[in-house]
């Protein structure tokens, strides 16, 4: 939120950033992310606003508030030190110098962290994640304060600013679509080349249908040379191989440069999944659906459902989630390797999730006239749906489906996003702003 409001009034920019030595002066900037005094800056996933201790804390790092343990795994997440990883061999609390990312005065905790060959690095906490963290699982679940401090929740403010619309049009998605294509890079930071003849088959593809955004998902369309014939179905947080699964470890490791780049084509797909082409909303008739998993979900995501099922709080899955009306379409995700797997050799126990959606449900679409399996009745919920737990099982989880209308952090953020007078678009109601962008 106070990126995008630095950027309406500063920014003369004609990138998709903005001018980060002239924002470091402004007061918006020292302010910083949460609206306190901030005195931290340079993290990869905090993105380039300053931002404090308390921030650091709600986005799962470590912080003056929350130390890390000697011995404890961590991977760092500071600019010149991304990724690194190693134990923890001393804590300390000490002044900043104005140096590594802390300004000169502020107190904080320098850790220093031994790798795997030996060498030591030293960084502030807050640059510090569990090693768990690098391993973000696919269909990463976020909570309610995740969501709002994700850099796509800040980024999605900012790219409405930029474009000046909430509507993305097809040539701007596919002009978001080459750009993420062309610039975006893995889960270890290493930059992605699409080999050039498989992103122009992706792009004629995109080029021939009405709705390409949607039906492009819903393909098992290569970024690497033979992706269609190898197992898609296990350590997927880590697999590019794939348009559908590249886009969603996009969104599941909320990496600000890579979703910079995809934003526009997700706003798009956003957009026709709750809106119709003449800004009416798009219902879901309602019944049960289906997905099936040829995995199990990792043990800290088993964590947060067992407490969401406890608690009554809500999850979120920070990526597009694809459903089936059909059981039989899940059972076969879940049992094979996926549709590559038509002889069916390589069995999974799996996991099964189904899904009550109410009937007049606003929140998620059927794709059977846009997939390119009409077979599979697809229904596809936008990243960061909202569900509630209603039972779990060693391999079996049922959700109920949130109608966007209820959704109290979505609504938060759209106050925000209205307060600061963003948009004047006439066809868009000032109480849509948020939802139809996010």
């Amino acid at each position: 939120q106070e990126t995008a409001a630095w950027s309406a009034s500063n920014c003369k920019c004609a990138s998709m950033g903005c001018c980060l030595s002239a924002k470091k002066s402004s007061p918006e900037y020292v302010k910083g992310i949460s609206g306190t005094d901030s005195e931290y800056t340079d993290h990869m996933v905090m993105g380039p606003m300053a931002f404090s201790a308390l921030d650091a804390t709600k986005r799962g790092f470590f912080s003056k508030l929350h130390p890390p343990n000697v011995e404890d795994h961590v991977v760092c997440y500071r600019r010149d030190l991304w990724l690194k990883h190693g134990v923890v061999v001393s804590v300390d609390k000490r002044t900043g110098d104005g140096t590594g990312g802390l300004q000169q005065g502020s107190d904080g905790v320098m850790v220093t962290v031994e790798q795997n060959d030996g060498s030591t690095f030293q960084c502030w906490a807050v640059f510090l994640a569990p090693q768990t963290h690098i391993n973000r699982s696919y269909s990463w679940i976020a909570t309610d304060d995740e969501f709002l401090a994700s850099n796509y929740c800040s980024l999605i403010t900012r790219e409405t600013l930029r474009l000046n619309s909430l509507v993305v049009s097809k040539d701007q998605a596919r002009k978001s679509c080459e750009e993420w294509l062309n610039h975006f890079v893995d889960d270890d930071g290493e930059h992605m080349d699409v080999p050039p003849d498989l992103q122009a088959e992706l792009l004629h593809v995109f080029d021939l249908h009405d709705d390409p955004s949607l039906h492009l998902y819903t393909r098992q369309q290569p970024l690497v040379h033979g992706a269609r014939f190898i197992d898609h179905s296990q350590h997927k947080e880590h697999d590019y191989s794939l348009y559908y699964l590249a886009l969603n470890n996009t969104l599941n490791h909320d990496n600000e440069e890579n979703l910079e780049f995809a934003l526009p084509l997700i706003m798009r797909m956003n957009y026709l999944l709750l809106y119709t082409e003449d800004n009416q909303k798009r219902l879901h008739p309602g019944g049960t659906l289906y997905k099936g998993d040829a995995t199990t979900p990792q043990e800290s995501t088993i964590e947060k459902l067992e407490k969401a099922l406890s608690s009554g709080e809500v999850i979120r899955f920070c990526q597009f989630q694809s459903t089936s009306a059909d059981a039989k379409v899940a059972a076969k995700f879940r049992t094979s390797v996926g549709p590559a797997d038509d002889a069916g050799d390589n069995k999974h126990s799996g996991f099964l999730w189904t899904v009550e959606v109410p009937p007049g449900f606003w929140g998620a679409r059927s794709l059977e006239h846009i997939s390119k399996v009409a077979s599979e009745a697809e229904t596809l919920f936008p990243p960061y749906a909202m569900f509630r737990v209603k039972s779990l099982s060693k391999d079996k989880c049922e959700l109920l489906a949130v109608d966007r209308g209820e959704d109290h952090a979505l609504q938060q953020f759209q106050e925000t996003v209205a307060s600061e007078r963003l948009f004047a678009d006439p066809i868009v109601k000032p109480t849509d702003v948020a939802i139809v962008a996010i």
